[in-house]
């Protein structure tokens, strides 16, 4: 069976900068054990190894200790020094490297959860771009890839990127185009028209000529301006980052402290609309806002294949960066209140550095949260494509 291999050309700057991090790998997430490393882990525990409570055998995954891995030993992991590498998990080994099996495609990128992943992933320049390898591989009993439907999600993925990197257009507009195609292509797999998607994303290529995107302002222009609206929503949509489950280590008084000077203030509103006009303006910091959309589409629009549900994949990505634009005003706003002067460039980009890195092991690090958030954008009107317009163009 030839399988394909697809990186993003990015991947192989990666290297691990060790003492120079400012978080460690091993702490703030639930680490999954493979089945065959478990049975490694059980031979141990017969043997008399100390795991100090780490493992959780019938969930098969390591357990934190007040955020950190019990195993971690004056920053050094005691499998790994005492045992070798053939002893850490699938998860550990790979780390930040991440796997995506789609049968005969198989999709390899670096999780946004590690600082300097972050760092290559959101300080890229130029357009992204993937590189393709071609090897044998034992034949599946199943193949997703070779299903109608992942081609078309394989075409509407480059099509979003496309949209995405079009940088004369705000990136609030482009990002509301990827929804509304993405929302119509939806309509076509609820009614099993997997095949004729194309005919969806070839009438959106429109969007891309002057005449269609000044159609599409005209559709969308009675959700602009409405900051008042966006005031309301960007708090609920925190409160709902603040209703997860805690993985990385004080995300929920970090979550509070961005509510507080957002929407907590004796002015209120006037604070806010003051916060937002004074955030906005940096070219950089929207590059890196577009090259967090990105990733996300990269990783997740593909795996619609499995739940037909490529509409939830892009709010997603939506809900990620509008809550990240967010919490960066806040820090911002705080800066501001702290220091009695406006953050820096190099400063602000640094804090969305560090605001994107964890809230990706506060989401994309649990399960339970993935599906917690999952569900809100199914069902809450907040999350209708209205309201999203609402909060882009706010």
């Amino acid at each position: 069976m030839i399988r394909t291999l697809i990186v993003p050309n990015y991947y192989r700057e990666f290297h691990c900068i060790e003492s120079s991090c400012p978080d460690t790998c091993c702490g703030g997430w639930k680490i999954p054990i493979d089945k065959k490393t478990m049975k490694k882990y059980r031979a141990l525990g017969r043997s008399g190894f100390d795991f100090h409570g780490a493992v959780d055998r019938r969930r098969r995954q390591i357990v934190m200790k007040d955020g950190s891995c019990p195993l971690l030993e004056k920053g050094l992991c005691r499998l790994h020094r005492d045992l070798g590498e053939d002893y850490l998990c699938r998860a550990c080994r790979l780390y930040p490297r991440h796997d995506e099996d789609y049968g005969s495609v198989h999709e390899r990128s670096l999780s946004l959860s590690c600082p300097e992943a972050a760092r290559l992933i959101l300080k890229r320049e130029g357009r992204l771009t993937f590189r393709k390898y071609m090897g044998r591989g034992e034949k599946e009993a199943e193949d997703p890839a070779s299903r109608p439907l992942f081609a078309q999600l394989m075409r509407a993925r480059k099509q979003m990127l496309s949209m995405l990197s079009f940088r004369e257009r705000p990136l609030a507009h482009r990002l509301a185009m990827i929804l509304a195609m993405s929302h119509d292509m939806q309509r076509g797999i609820s009614q099993g028209k997997d095949e004729s998607l194309h005919m969806i994303m070839d009438r959106y290529t429109l969007l891309e000529t002057e005449k269609g995107y000044e159609w599409f302002l005209s559709k969308t222009s009675s959700c602009m301006g409405r900051r008042e609206e966006r005031y309301d929503q960007m708090a609920a949509c925190l409160g709902l980052l603040g209703e997860l489950t805690e993985i990385y280590p004080g995300y929920g008084r970090m979550v509070s402290g961005w509510m507080d000077v957002l929407y907590r203030t004796e002015a209120g509103f006037a604070d806010y609309d003051r916060a937002v006009r004074e955030s906005e303006g940096e070219p950089e910091i929207e590059i890196m806002l577009e090259n967090l959309a990105a990733y996300i589409l990269c990783l997740y629009v593909p795996g619609a294949v499995y739940d037909r549900d490529v509409y939830t994949k892009v709010k997603y990505c939506l809900f990620s960066v509008l809550c990240i634009r967010e919490a960066l005003t806040a820090e911002m706003a705080l800066g501001r209140l702290k220091k009695e002067n406006a953050m820096g460039r190099e400063e602000a980009e640094a804090a969305l550095l560090r605001l994107s890195w964890s809230y990706s092991r506060q989401t994309e690090h649990s399960d339970e949260n993935l599906e917690l958030i999952e569900n809100a954008l199914k069902k809450r009107k907040l999350f209708s494509m209205k309201s999203i317009f609402i909060n882009l163009f706010g």
